[in-house]
């Protein structure tokens, strides 16, 4: 059995399984196997591309899955008092900085020993799982009192506008884009909350356009994770505030969810997206006038905005509005047309429960037809009647059908 001492920690390699002071630290069986790979490199950096086909060798899969990895490593070298244990090589991949030695293994216990430790090991697994929820939790309120937030580096801040602008087109491509460039921001800057705020965006996209081989819950399950690390570094993220809105909004809990987003709206008045989440969420209860109002506002603080511009050409033609509504998709399609132009999913697809996509795709029937047509008519002519809406009575706010 070979076994390593990597500093506090004991790595066991056949059963795949990662123990502090004799108590397991809950790793997932891909984040072990990642700490094996560098650990066998003996203190050499280990490509990217070399841990991707290590621990994923039969399919593609996003970078970002890689930089989740090292960030649970990193976070649980962290919570045991190591600051370093993982080095970011930039352009390449990562280092070990650990101490490492082959451990002394003590001759195999009797049946009946190894039977008591077997039935013991979900025993001290839940405390640990617990003590992790209880220091995640502390982590959420901002109990710890956190440093203030690191700002990005001039490099790191490049790539975050890159990557927000890939992710603003809400495409396939645009959103996996978006997550390669936000995992390329939390290696060049691990303790700010920007990257982590990045990834956990994309991958609610991810979940709620249906993008990827995953089910919608995996990537919200994913964004929340990636949420509760940038709340870690910086409770008050407006960004983190409302993303963990976003979750809350697809798991049902409309309560939770608006009170997410009204912290994000404290927290940054001029944050674009909190506004639009909350619209929509205000929208989606029937409260029409107060949702057109925050995605008026979202649509004047980030005028590329696919997806608030799609959501106000769904809000215009439930109004009746159907010039007005095609205007708006118009405008969405020449900012993203692989968005509006992608085909739609199968009744039976759990798209039509998302959120920013689906649930409220174009009509049907008659009422589909005029749209289309409208829409047509109007496609032509957008980048016009953007230029110059205030001529045709369409400013954004200024034309509020619910003002009437």
């Amino acid at each position: 059995m070979i076994v390593y001492e990597v500093g506090s920690f004991r790595l066991c390699v056949e059963r795949r399984a990662l123990t502090h002071s004799g108590k397991s630290v809950g790793a997932g069986a891909k984040v072990v196997e990642t700490l094996i790979a560098l650990v066998e490199s003996s203190g050499m950096a280990v490509s990217k591309e070399a841990l991707m086909e290590r621990l994923w060798p039969d399919r593609f899969v996003e970078e970002s899955n890689l930089a989740q990895n090292v960030y649970v490593l990193r976070k649980i070298f962290r919570l045991y008092g190591d600051q370093t244990s993982i080095e970011t090589v930039s352009g390449y991949g990562y280092r070990l900085r650990a101490q490492v030695s082959r451990a002394t293994v003590a001759p195999a216990a009797p049946a009946i020993e190894r039977r008591r430790r077997l039935f013991a090991w979900p025993r001290i697994a839940s405390i640990a799982l617990v003590a992790a929820l209880g220091v995640a939790f502390a982590f959420y309120t901002g109990s710890t009192g956190a440093p203030k937030p690191t700002p990005l580096s001039v490099e790191g801040a490049r790539l975050y506008a890159i990557g927000r602008y890939y992710w603003n087109l809400r495409s396939a491509a645009g959103v996996e884009n978006s997550m390669r460039y936000f995992a390329r921001v939390i290696d060049l800057d691990p303790t700010s909350p920007l990257g982590y705020v990045g990834l956990a965006d994309a991958n609610e996209s991810m979940g709620d356009y249906c993008y990827g081989s995953h089910r919608p819950s995996v990537y919200f399950a994913r964004a929340r994770v990636y949420a509760m690390e940038a709340l870690s570094l910086d409770p008050g993220s407006a960004p983190a505030h409302a993303t963990l809105g976003l979750a809350e909004l697809h798991a049902g809990r409309a309560t939770a969810a608006a009170a997410e987003f009204r912290r994000a709206i404290a927290a940054d008045p001029q944050y674009a997206a909190g506004h639009e989440w909350y619209g929509i969420a205000l929208a989606r209860q029937g409260q029409l006038r107060e949702g057109w109002a925050q995605l008026s506002l979202a649509a004047r603080l980030d005028p590329l905005s696919v997806a608030t511009l799609t959501w106000m050409s769904r809000l215009a033609f439930s109004d009746g509005r159907v010039a007005d509504a095609a205007v708006y998709r118009a405008e969405a399609a020449e900012l993203s047309p692989q968005l509006v132009a992608r085909p739609s999913p199968p009744p039976n697809h759990p798209a039509w429960a998302s959120i920013e996509d689906g649930e409220h795709a174009p009509p049907t029937g008659s009422r589909r037809a005029a749209y289309i047509r409208h829409e047509t008519i109007f496609t032509a002519r957008a980048a016009r009647r953007a230029a110059d809406r205030a001529g045709h009575g369409l400013t954004v706010g200024a034309g509020d059908p619910y003002q009437r």
